[in-house]
């Protein structure tokens, strides 16, 4: 697809992503001065009331559990805000025309099986609240892996790579290794981002071609010389002709 204003296209795939994740942030900040607690309104596990966790849980994140300073209460929010922007952009930038679509897709698919299948209670016996863009992240990786998978074509297959060189070590999140951590919520992205992958897989979408990279198509009209693959065509006194001839103009005729 070709576009003739790149720094609009560039600025778009800067300013979703980073938009998103300053809106995060204020969430969070918002949450903290007010001494609020926004944990109930995440996905709570075939629970009725909790099923509309699958629209907020994105925009929420908890605290360490071993923070007692302030920049712990951002800890969860902060390993989150560098995948989303580096994803999101990788994705804008590639995969534009579904972009949208894979990221609603993503968005919902995920929180939904999260709230079919995850755990519903902790240790402590309480409810269990899953919370955070983690699943997004999840979802947007594998959607970028496996697009190059089923696309097979060399651009998509490179940006496969990249996402596996950044952040390959991601599929530790989906082992039941820590507690406090929806690994289930880790699952269920994966599998809506590869999903979404398979279903946008038609999309042939080319990355951006910019105004410079257009070569002019050659007006034939404008050719006098003969194609280089046409013999010269010999004349009745056995002769040649001329390679270059005039052709009249249509005011002269």
């Amino acid at each position: 697809m070709s576009n003739t204003k790149p720094p609009d296209n560039l600025r778009e795939s800067l300013l979703v992503p980073f938009g998103f994740v300053v809106l995060l942030w204020c969430i969070k900040i918002i949450e903290l001065n007010t001494s609020l607690s926004f944990t109930q309104l995440g996905i709570l596990p075939r629970d009725l009331w909790g099923l509309g966790g699958v629209l907020f849980s994105p925009l929420l994140h908890g605290n360490a559990r071993d923070a007692i300073d302030v920049m712990g209460n951002f800890s969860h929010l902060f390993s989150n805000s560098v995948p989303l922007i580096v994803l999101g952009f990788i994705l804008f930038q590639s995969y534009r025309r579904n972009a949208y679509f894979a990221i609603a897709f993503i968005w919902l698919l995920s929180g939904i099986l999260t709230w079919a299948v995850a755990r519903n209670t902790g240790i402590s016996g309480g409810p269990t609240y899953h919370i955070g863009a983690s699943g997004v992240v999840y979802g947007l990786a594998f959607y970028l892996f496996f697009s190059g998978l089923f696309r097979k074509d060399t651009r998509s297959i490179a940006l496969s790579l990249l996402v596996v060189f950044l952040y390959g070590s991601m599929i530790w999140g989906m082992l039941p290794i820590l507690d406090h951590i929806s690994f289930e919520g880790h699952i269920a992205g994966a599998f809506a981002g590869t999903l979404a992958a398979w279903l946008f897989k038609t999309d042939t979408q080319r990355l951006i071609k910019y105004t410079w990279e257009l070569e002019p198509e050659e007006n034939l009209d404008n050719i006098v010389e003969d194609p280089f693959w046409l013999p010269p065509k010999p004349t009745q006194n056995n002769e040649l002709e001329v390679r270059y001839s005039y052709r009249p103009k249509k005011e002269d005729q």
